[in-house]
């Protein structure tokens, strides 16, 4: 017969299992603060992005009325959200007879990751993270936009 003061080998295996939960509760809780703290700071760079590419369509616009040309950039952030986007807005370049191109620029919500589609299909270029963009990053953008779109 056991000692009865000595624990139970099923006592010990549910107080492995019980530390195992409570280590996985703590993990689990500490990526759950992680990714919403990943998407406040998402979330603050929105604006500053937007604001940058504001500023870099001015400019762009600016430079190329100072070139002749009668291409214009405008940008239109869309008031409805999809799921999952923290940012969805249009892109366009146009002239006086009408929309060069379009694109769709999105933003993640969850890790800030930039998708920019046009006619269907993702574009690969330098914006990869809202986090990390930067004016530079935006103009040489519109300047990739432009050039691969000259009538």
């Amino acid at each position: 017969m056991a000692d009865s003061d000595t624990p139970h080998e099923i006592e010990k295996i549910i107080a492995a299992r019980n530390v195992a939960d409570a280590s996985k509760a703590t993990a689990d809780a500490e990526a759950e603060r992680q990714a919403l703290e990943l998407e406040a700071k998402v979330k603050e760079a929105v604006a500053a992005a937007q604001e940058a590419l504001q500023e870099e369509i001015k400019s762009a616009n600016r430079a190329i009325k100072k070139g002749g040309r009668t291409e214009e950039f405008r940008y239109q952030p869309s008031p409805e959200l999809r799921s999952g986007k923290l940012l969805t807005g249009n892109l366009t370049l146009s002239d006086g007879a009408g929309v060069i191109r379009d694109y769709v620029i999105t933003v993640d919500a969850r890790d800030g990751k930039i998708v920019v589609k046009g006619h269907g299909q993702t574009m690969q270029q330098t914006l990869t993270n809202v986090l990390h963009v930067k004016s530079e990053d935006w103009s040489k953008f519109l300047s990739a936009f432009y050039a691969g779109n000259m009538r």
